[in-house]
């Protein structure tokens, strides 16, 4: 059935959207486009012409270099994930049926309203806006939010990988017919399976993944605000402890350092971390809020009273971005829960 498997080379492209080199395979039917052979794109090309999400054209080229416009983008899309397009009687132009699903879906696309923009080129901004709409969610009026979506899905990431920021995704440039093909298959690899409608109102504020670099910072951040805080005349009792053996770290009596008052426990890269609090004593409320605030969580003005609660009356407590409860049958600690917030778009 397949004839030969045609191997890949690295391109910008291919760390733009963060696939990485695969081995794909040739058409049933040999691909003869007189401007696609040795392209970096071609097995890409040769997928989705076979797929049926785009064709080539007449004289025999493909363009790959081309840019593709805001209508081509859109029929790739909807033909890669089978679209049921409506009936069109009378249509002024050949992507009519496309931009009839498109709106009933609430896809945001300016050929809506503007018949000349169906012919532009399309940015990769809008490229994640268009496909965060396709998944069901509403990022229309926020563009980084649509691109930090990209890369918490795994979607697509930036010319270096490393580097999730908004203008590592090179948003103003405009997509070719190639890296669309490539964009495309990205797509269907990383688990979009369906064409979901997007909800009118805007979808909340996301963040970005948490890496291993951010969780250091995070532990650096923690860390030097318990330095800080114990500074202070009233804190010059209590010492930090760090375990060379585990990932945590201890804030004990400096008279007794086996003895602690909380510990801090760091879960691996993206886990949940935890404080544990030994007393309900003033400083050492105050010293859980400082370890929050130092991984930049925001923490409610009641949080002291609400963990002296817990220590008292039990049960759980939620804030904004994080948890706390006192375990069944133990007055003697209260756990706090949180995850490091990862980073928001820059």
């Amino acid at each position: 059935m397949f004839k030969r498997i045609l191997m890949l080379s690295l391109t910008a492209f291919i760390i733009l959207s963060g696939i990485q080199p695969i081995k794909l395979e040739a058409a049933d039917k040999p691909l003869s486009f007189t401007d696609t052979k040795g392209h970096w794109a071609e097995a890409y090309i040769n997928w989705a012409v076979q797929e049926g999400v785009v064709n080539g054209y007449s004289d025999g080229t493909f363009k790959p270099d081309s840019n593709v416009s805001e209508a081509e983008f859109l029929v790739m899309l909807l033909r890669a994930f089978h679209a049921q397009l409506p009936e069109i009687t009378n249509k002024s132009s050949w992507s009519d049926s496309f931009y009839a699903f498109a709106s009933e879906m609430n896809y945001p696309l300016y050929g809506h309203s503007d018949f000349e923009a169906r012919n532009r080129a399309i940015l990769r901004e809008q490229v994640a806006i268009v496909i965060s709409a396709a998944d069901g969610v509403n990022f229309i009026n926020s563009p980084s939010l649509a691109v930090s979506y990209l890369y918490n899905k795994g979607y697509a990431s930036g010319v270096d990988p490393n580097i999730t920021t908004v203008d590592n995704f090179q948003p103003f440039s405009q997509l070719t017919r190639a890296e669309a093909a490539a964009f495309i298959y990205k797509l269907q690899l990383s688990g979009f399976s369906q064409l979901k409608k997007c909800p009118a109102e805007p979808s909340s504020s996301i963040v970005l993944p948490e890496t291993a670099s951010d969780l250091k910072n995070m532990k650096v951040g923690i860390e030097l605000a318990l330095h800080k805080k114990l500074a202070e005349t009233q804190y010059g009792s209590y010492v930090i402890v760090r375990n060379p053996d585990k990932p945590k770290i201890s804030v004990a009596y400096r008279s007794s350092i086996t003895t602690n008052i909380l510990v801090v426990d760091y879960a691996e890269v993206g886990g949940e971390h935890k404080i544990t609090l030994y007393d309900s004593f003033t400083n050492t409320l105050d010293l859980a809020i400082t370890v929050l605030k130092g991984a930049k969580l925001t923490v409610q003005d009641s949080l002291a009273s609400e963990l002296k609660n817990l220590f008292a009356e039990g049960g759980t407590y939620n804030g904004s971005n994080f948890r706390a409860e006192r375990p069944e049958n133990d007055n003697g600690h209260v756990i706090i829960y949180f995850k490091n917030m990862g980073r928001t778009p820059q």
